[in-house]
């Protein structure tokens, strides 16, 4: 026992330490800032010998990179205008028809041409500066109050940001688009003059001029911020998309990572932050409509390696996520049909059966593992080797579970379950309480890491602790302070801002949880029990969202932003938070794998119970807390669909996790205990 605790202590010293450093604010109000935008610029082009002026600046400054979902890429225009409103938005052709008052629109003149179309003046500066002749377009589509620029005016700050479409270039559609982080209300869109507190220039995917402006910008002592932007991508679904650069650099800057409250990971932000970031930059405040914060920076000396080798993880885990998902979920299908078949056709290859269960059992670990296995490696790994990589390590973990299970008092299978479900519960919330190292860079994390949000307990690490969390109180033979001391834990960690910040994963344990402590209590759980769980976990995620408002202000967690902004607009917010999620889990039990996933899991669990009905009945009577479980494993099944939005995947794997232990212990019971052959 003591050789355990000190393992474990050393495990949790080691993911501390490997924890993020406290990051500084990256205000830069009061310089003049140049803010280039750069189709399809990668970590790669950072070190490319024939962009002198960009690795200059990125050896010297500050180096992050940029998170985009395949959705907000699907064309320049929705990519440059989700990066000026900070959220999602959906371009369209007019958001870069925008033209220099010299240019001739339609025979006439830009400014007469808006008159003509909406009726609307612009300012007296407009022979001097560009007419944005989409602005009508922008605000019937509700985009226009939530562009930078007239947000910047709203805060009265005074200053002024511009667009660059310099009268000696042609005006391309890439410059055209800078237009969108300029344009005020009137559609008037001050022109560059070297005097503006912030300047946006969109070189396209020209990196002779990108080398040109860097270098021009640098020689006036200018900020530099040069922001790359994912152009398009072939379709929504498309995993496989690297993420591109930002480089920030001024006068006597120092190397480091740039991060941000919404990914709280060294070196990743997300595109939500750039207008927060432009906002602040302009003298304007945190805004509670924003989905994003302000970047921040974290000194690092070894920034450009830092973020090649997180480039080669998001690389190598999003390549990896669909293939090595579908070859595991095969393997889980394959296993558990051997072990059927060993059941009740062919008995000799029941030892093989078990063997290849108990290997499988640490697999959410392994996956775990998938982080430390890209760092290791010298370059990018393939989806096959990654795979055979974490087959491998869970077969190691495994291993040591079992020789301790054989002298287990109260059997091998109970032991495995104990051992295996105590592994996971520990690894996880150490990693969730350290700055969860190991769940951001795990293949589960390619998804996520595209998106607005990245940090906490994911869905797939919450189902799995949900479920283990339930077998080690129901199956182990954990004394019951152990068990009300664990479950708490574990909602605790689900629920804080700073640790699991998963709303959906509250109102899973939660619901799952009550069933299990009815069931302690030597009760009957009912349908009163599950629905009484459901709302005492809509509560306690209230609770903790409320909890993360009060210490973050505008609220850390997406439930606690939501209920910031009910403060002043209502319950809308809440409602349409409440929507998407639901909408997003229809999408994802749709989805083709989601169909599959469904239909074979139906089919493996129909088989069991069909097929193994005298061996589901000895089961019950030799581990009664197996068969309590199937209680909270449904519970927790149906609240994760309803609660999540990928709502599919932590109920496949909450009650799959029940299926699956029970086969473990099944083939792990004597052979006095196996039915005759029929």
């Amino acid at each position: 026992m003591r050789a355990w605790i000190s393992a474990w202590a050393a495990v949790a010293a080691a993911l501390a330490a490997m924890g993020p450093a406290v990051a500084e604010p990256v205000d830069l109000s009061g310089r003049r800032t140049v803010v280039i935008l750069c189709e399809d610029l990668e970590a790669t082009d950072l070190r490319d010998p024939s962009l002198p002026a960009l690795r200059r600046l990125a050896h010297d400054g500050c180096l992050g990179l940029l998170a985009m979902p395949p959705s907000r890429a699907t064309s320049p225009e929705t990519a440059v205008l989700s990066l000026a409103t900070g959220g999602p938005a959906v371009g369209a052709p007019e958001d870069r028809a925008a033209f220099r008052a010299d240019e001739s629109v339609e025979g006439s003149t830009p400014e007469a041409v808006l008159e003509r179309r909406t009726g609307w003046r612009v300012g007296p500066d407009r022979d001097t500066g560009i007419i944005h002749l989409g602005i009508a377009s922008l605000a019937r589509r509700g985009y226009l109050e939530r562009l930078v620029a007239v947000r910047a005016a709203q805060s009265g700050s005074g200053t002024r940001i511009a667009a660059d479409m310099p009268r000696g270039l042609p005006p391309s559609d890439s410059r055209r688009l800078s237009a969108l982080f300029a344009v005020g209300r009137d559609g008037f869109v001050p022109a560059s003059d070297g005097q503006a507190a912030v300047t946006i220039a969109n070189v396209g995917a020209d990196r002779l001029e990108l080398e040109q402006r860097i270098t021009h910008a640098g020689q006036a002592e200018q900020s530099i911020c040069v922001v790359g932007y994912r152009a398009a991508v072939a379709t929504r679904d498309t995993y496989l998309m690297r993420p591109t650069a930002i480089v920030l650099g001024w006068p006597g800057s120092r190397s480091a990572l740039l991060t941000s409250a919404t990914t709280r990971t060294a070196g990743l932000i997300s595109y939500v932050d750039i207008a927060p970031t432009l906002l602040r930059w302009l003298g304007g405040g945190p805004d509670a409509r924003d989905a994003g914060h302000a970047i921040e920076m974290t000194p690092c000396d070894t920034h450009l390696a830092t973020i090649a080798d997180l480039d080669r993880t998001m690389v190598t885990n999003a390549a990896a996520l669909v293939p090595v998902l579908l070859a595991f979920g095969a393997f889980a299908g394959v296993t558990m049909l051997l072990a059927l078949v060993s059941l009740r056709i062919c008995f000799g290859t029941r030892k093989v059966s078990r063997a290849f269960c108990y290997g499988a059992m640490p697999l959410p670990l392994a996956f775990l593992a998938s982080g430390p296995i890209t760092w290791a490696a010298s370059g990018p790994v393939s989806p096959q080797a990654l795979g055979l990589l974490i087959a491998l390590v869970s077969a190691t973990i495994a291993l040591p579970c079992w020789l301790w299970a054989r002298r287990y008092r109260a059997g091998v299978g109970v032991g495995m379950v104990s051992a295996v479900t105590l592994l996971v519960v520990v690894v996880i919330l150490v990693d969730a309480w350290t700055g969860q190292t190991l769940m951001r860079n795990s293949v589960l994390a390619a998804a996520g890491r595209a998106g607005a949000r990245f940090y906490g307990i994911g869905n797939e690490y919450m189902a799995f602790l949900v479920a283990s969390a339930t077998g080690l109180t129901l199956v182990g033979p954990l004394p019951r302070p152990a068990c009300a001391i664990c479950l708490a834990i574990v909602v605790l960690s689900l629920g804080l801002g700073g640790v699991g910040a998963n709303a959906g994963g509250v109102i899973t344990s939660v619901s799952a949880f009550l069933v299990v402590v009815v069931l302690l209590r030597g009760r009957r759980p009912t349908w009163r029990t599950a629905l009484g769980g459901f709302v005492m976990g809509v509560l306690t995620a209230i609770a903790f969202a409320a909890l993360d408002r009060a210490l973050a202000g505008i609220g850390a967690s997406h439930l606690g932003a939501a209920i910031h902004r009910a403060g002043a607009a209502g319950p809308s917010p809440l409602v349409d938070m409440a929507v998407r999620k639901l909408s997003l889990s229809v999408q994802s039990a749709t989805s083709v794998h989601g169909i599959v996933s469904l239909l074979a899991g139906a089919a493996i669990f129909l088989a069991a119970y069909l097929w193994l009905r005298s061996d589901i009945a000895q089961l019950a009577a030799a581990h009664p807390g197996w068969w309590q479980w199937r209680q909270p494993a449904l519970t927790g099944a149906l609240v994760g669909l309803v609660a999540n939005d990928t709502g599919i995947v932590p109920m496949l794997i909450i009650f799959g996790v029940f299926v699956y232990i029970g086969l473990v212990l099944r083939l792990s019971m004597p052979p006095d205990h196996a039915p005759s052959p029929p």
